[in-house]
C-alpha cells in the first residue's frame, strides 16, 4: 500500500507540474484552453471555469492539456494553437519539460535547506527495512556493522560491494551492540539492478539485506542550497541524456530500461527506507527524467511536436498538414503505448 500511494502521488506531482507549464503558458500566450485533466480513462468529476474544463480521470497515470486547434480541429480557430506565431507554439511546447526541470532543482533546493549536505556514511545501522533479512536476522537502528565473513571493513562501501556480489548465498555479519559483539548469519535477497559493465549496462542480480546505514549530514543555507541545486540538476539531466544516447546506441539493453512497475518499486522502497526525503529526492531525479525524455523527436512526445514546428519553420512557415502530422503522432502513440505495455510485462513476470 505504501508503494501504490508514493507512486500515485509521485507520478501525480510530475503529470500536473509537466501539464500547468502547457496550460500556463498557452493562456500567457492567448490561446484557448478547452481541457485541463489529470490522470487517463473514465471521468471521475469535472468543473467548467471560464473557458477551461478541469477534469480528474480514473486512472492516476499522464494527463493532458487541450488547447484549441492543437491536434488539427478548428485549426482556424480565432485564439487557437495554430493562430499564434511559431516562436509562441514552441514556447507552450517546451514549456512542460522547463517547468519539470524546475521542479527538479526547486526539490533539491528544498532538500539541501532541510536535510544540508551529505558529507559521508557510516557503518551504523540508521533503519532496518521491514521484512528484509536483516530485519529476519533481528539487527536493530543503532548496530554498528565492523565486518563479514571474518573480513573487517572500515567503509559502508566495502560491506555493500561484498553483498552485493552475493545474492542468495549466507554471509555472516559482525555487528558490534552496546559494546558487544555478535555474528548475525543471513542471506541476500536478489534485486534486479542495472549495472556498468565496461562500455555496456547490463541487468544483474545484485544482493542486498535490507540496512540503511547512517549519512552524515552538513547544514547549509539558502544560497549554497541553491548552488547546490542547481548543479545536481544539471548533473542529473547530463546524466539522462547520456543514458538515452547509450540506449539508442545498444549500450544499454531494453531490459535495463524501468516501466510503470519498475518506477514504482524505486519509489516505495525509497518510501520505505527514506521516508519522505528520499521519496522527494525520487521526485526531483524523475521530474529531470521527464523532462529530457519529453523533448526527445519522437512522435506523440512533446519533441515530436517541437521537430514539426522546427520543420514549418525550415519551410518558411509553410504549416504541415495537421491530418498528416496528427496521423504520425497516434502512430508514434500507438507505438509507445506499446512498448510500456512490453516493459511492464517484463516486470511483472
Amino acid at each position: 500500500m505504501v508503494t501504490l500511494i508514493s507512486f500515485v502521488i509521485v507520478i501525480g506531482v510530475l503529470t500536473l507540474v509537466h501539464e500547468f507549464g502547457h496550460f500556463i503558458t498557452a493562456k500567457r500566450s492567448g490561446m484557448v484552453v478547452d481541457e485541463f485533466a489529470l490522470g487517463m480513462g473514465p471521468m471521475l468529476f469535472n468543473r467548467t471555469v471560464g473557458e477551461t474544463r478541469y477534469q480528474v480521470n480514473l486512472f492516476p497515470i499522464g494527463g493532458y492539456v487541450k488547447i484549441a486547434g492543437m491536434d488539427g480541429e478548428d485549426d482556424d480557430r480565432d485564439n487557437g494553437f495554430n493562430s499564434k506565431p511559431l516562436s509562441r507554439r514552441m514556447m507552450v511546447i517546451v514549456a512542460g519539460s522547463v517547468m519539470n526541470l524546475l521542479l527538479a532543482a526547486l526539490v533539491f533546493v528544498l532538500l539541501g535547506m532541510v536535510s544540508g549536505r551529505a558529507v559521508g556514511v557510516i557503518p551504523v545501522v540508521d533503519r532496518v527495512i521491514s521484512g528484509s533479512p536483516a530485519a529476519q536476522a533481528q539487527i536493530r537502528p543503532g548496530d554498528k556493522i565492523l565486518g563479514v565473513d571474518d573480513k573487517r571493513f572500515d567503509t559502508t562501501t566495502e560491506i555493500t560491494e561484498y553483498i552485493s556480489v552475493r545474492p542468495g548465498k549466507t554471509v555472516v555479519m559482525l555487528v558490534e551492540r552496546s559494546g558487544s559483539e555478535r555474528r548475525v548469519a543471513l542471506k541476500p535477497a536478489a534485486y534486479s539492478q542495472s549495472v556498468q559493465e565496461g562500455k555496456k549496462i547490463v541487468k544483474k542480480d545484485i544482493g542486498r539485506v535490507g540496512i540503511v546505514f547512517k549519512i552524515l549530514m552538513q547544514p547549509m543555507g539558502f544560497r549554497e542550497s541553491l548552488s547546490v541545486g542547481i548543479t545536481q540538476t544539471y548533473e542529473l539531466t547530463r546524466d539522462v541524456i547520456k543514458s538515452l544516447y547509450w540506449l539508442v546506441t545498444f549500450r544499454v539493453p531494453l531490459d535495463a530500461v524501468s516501466g510503470p512497475v519498475g518506477i514504482a518499486r524505486v519509489v516505495g522502497d525509497a518510501a520505505k527506507t527514506g521516508g519522505i526525503m528520499q521519496v522527494l529526492f525520487w521526485l526531483a531525479a524523475l521530474s529531470a527524467n521527464v523532462g529530457v525524455f519529453n523533448l526527445l523527436p519522437l512522435p506523440a512526445l512533446d519533441g515530436g511536436r517541437l521537430a514539426f514546428l522546427t520543420l514549418e519553420g525550415l519551410r518558411g512557415g509553410r504549416k504541415i498538414d495537421p491530418k498528416k502530422e496528427g496521423l504520425v503522432h497516434l502512430v508514434g502513440l500507438v507505438l509507445l503505448l506499446a512498448l510500456i505495455a512490453f516493459i511492464t510485462v517484463r516486470e511483472i513476470f
